[in-house]
């Protein structure tokens, strides 16, 4: 009986890998009814119509407000200190923003997408060595301490958006 459960395992297992097998050749370019797929037509498949670049209808220039503001922002991040380039750039910038900073070239600060509460606080994932001093340091801010994962380097907190400077100068933090 264990035998025969054996062979229809073996059986089951053959027929599965063949499958596998003949799925694998038509997406590799090979179809079941022996049409040759190219590589391009699984990749529309996939991922949409590749448009070569003399058909995109990109010809158009960008407006000169939109390429002042893309260089003034690229400055802007060249100016960065080691302690701010730990931290995303669109929270950078609504720290900036609520402090009432203005960067140089732009007319208004850009809307930056960082959810912040009537009190001040946001949520963050920090990247860091976990140690005591970290989560003294969280602590010391109030900080709602979400998850703490050590071994991904990695804790989500609800934190007030000015202590994020302080946070982002700690040498555990990445």
């Amino acid at each position: 009986m264990l035998k025969k459960l054996g062979i229809i395992s073996l059986v089951i297992s053959i027929c599965a890998l063949g499958f596998a097998l003949i799925t694998q050749r038509t997406k590799a370019g090979k179809a079941t009814n022996g049409q040759t797929v190219s590589p391009t037509t699984v990749a529309n498949e996939v991922n949409g119509p590749v448009v070569p670049d003399d058909k995109r209808g990109d010809d158009k220039e960008l407006p000169e407000a939109v390429i002042r503001q893309i260089e003034a922002m690229r400055a802007e991040k060249r100016t960065r200190t080691k302690a701010e380039r730990k931290v995303d750039s669109n929270l950078l910038l609504e720290i900036k923003a609520r402090r009432g900073e203005r960067i140089a070239g732009l007319e208004r600060m850009p809307q930056t997408g960082v959810s912040v509460s009537d009190d001040g606080y946001t949520d963050v994932e920090i990247r860091a060595d976990v140690t005591d001093g970290l989560i003294a340091q969280l602590t010391s801010f109030n900080a709602t301490i979400k998850a703490v994962v050590p071994q991904y380097r990695s804790v989500t907190a609800r934190i007030p958006i000015d202590s994020i400077d302080v946070l982002s100068q700690m040498e555990e933090v990445y």
